[in-house]
């Protein structure tokens, strides 16, 4: 593997092939665009995304690699596989959100290095559920970052990055990606642009941003997803929109079912309203498209209620006076368990108590 300093420029010289590894629709542009600049490709999956219809009219990666004349690797083990990424021949490796940690023996397996694009302001938000993190945080700053792949994970030297702000409208997960795939696709254009035109890149220490740097684990929004409503009304509607589109809203429970709410949002503060905190989480008032729910510090509308359980309507029963609740021993799972990704880079749910 090639060695970055990053005290000095460097440059890549000539680049013949390319492996991709991970699984985004970016990934599949991105591949696109270096066939165009006659790179050769090979693409490194895991199963989990092999099916997956990333390309433009829905193809999986497989189709993918197939019309670009590409080779595709799709291995499940890190540790029992990893030679065949090693061995792959490729110069160079660009991930996308792999689903493994790389070994070192994989990553001396690339002459040229191995990089990881993060489509996150580094160094915050490394880790994982990255915009329903921003989205929960209120946090409207976008990034575009190629960062080395090394022995010490997300320490690598940093070797292109650039800085956007997300439009302060954004509120669900979906709506953070729409404008950050945008940014993404214009910034990998034009870190292609100078790899292959062989110009000079001047790496950054991870060390000068490592003082700053705030780790967000991976969530998943049947362990995590639940609201509290001992929570602010302003806190609520983001955790909620935190697990909307594209995922299937925040979890709670009514009239004993699992039930979860999307298109959550504040209602005007009413200055002659004092809710006491046994309120929260009550309806207050049903209309036709919508219902009013009481929080500590004021209401909030909610127009989607879906159960969990087949063939049941998520609204029957919620009516005025009905109350929305989350048991004390579901919230304290969610506190407390972990996702773990495997080296078959499956994810793992670890409760300590269990």
């Amino acid at each position: 593997m090639k060695s970055i300093d990053s005290r000095k420029s460097i440059r890549f010289g000539i680049v013949r092939k390319i492996a991709v590894i991970g699984g985004s629709r970016l990934m599949v542009q991105t591949a696109e665009m270096m066939r165009g600049y006659g790179v050769d490709v090979v693409f490194v999956v895991a199963p989990r995304y092999a099916a997956i219809g990333f390309g433009p009219k829905g193809e999986t990666l497989s189709e993918v690699a197939q019309a670009l004349g590409a080779d595709l690797i799709c291995i499940e083990d890190i540790r029992k596989d990893g030679q065949a990424i090693a061995t792959c021949g490729a110069d160079m490796a660009l991930c996308f959100g792999p689903a493994w940690v790389f070994p070192d023996e994989v990553i001396a397996g690339f002459p040229k290095g191995m990089y990881n694009y993060n489509a996150i302001p580094q160094p915050y938000y490394v880790g994982g559920a990255h915009h329903s993190w921003q989205a929960m945080n209120a946090d409207f700053r976008g990034g575009c970052v190629v960062q080395a792949i090394g022995p010490e994970v997300d320490r690598g030297p940093i070797l292109k990055s650039e800085f956007y702000s997300f439009p302060e409208t954004v509120a669900t997960p979906i709506e953070y990606s729409q404008v950050k795939d945008t940014h993404s696709l214009t910034f990998i254009k034009k870190f292609l642009l100078e790899l292959f035109s062989d110009a000079a890149f001047e790496p950054e220490h991870y060390d000068t941003w490592n003082a700053k740097r705030l780790y967000f684990p991976r969530i998943i929004g049947k362990i995590h997803g639940w609201i509290d409503w001992r929570w602010s009304a302003d806190h609520i509607v983001r955790f909620a929109n935190a697990f909307g589109a594209p995922y299937d809203g925040a979890r709670t429970y009514v009239n004993g079912r699992v039930v979860r709410l999307a298109q959550v949002s504040l209602l005007p503060v009413d200055d002659n309203l004092t809710l006491h905190p046994f309120c929260a989480g009550l309806v207050v008032r049903s209309e036709a498209k919508r219902v009013i729910v009481a929080t500590l510090t004021g209401c909030i509308a909610v127009g989607s209620v879906a159960s969990d359980e087949p063939h049941q309507d998520a609204l029957e029963g919620v009516r005025d006076g009905t109350r929305f609740y989350t048991p004390s021993e579901v919230l304290d799972r969610a506190m407390r368990s972990s996702v773990q990704v495997l080296p078959n880079g499956n994810l793992e749910i670890r409760d300590p108590e269990k």
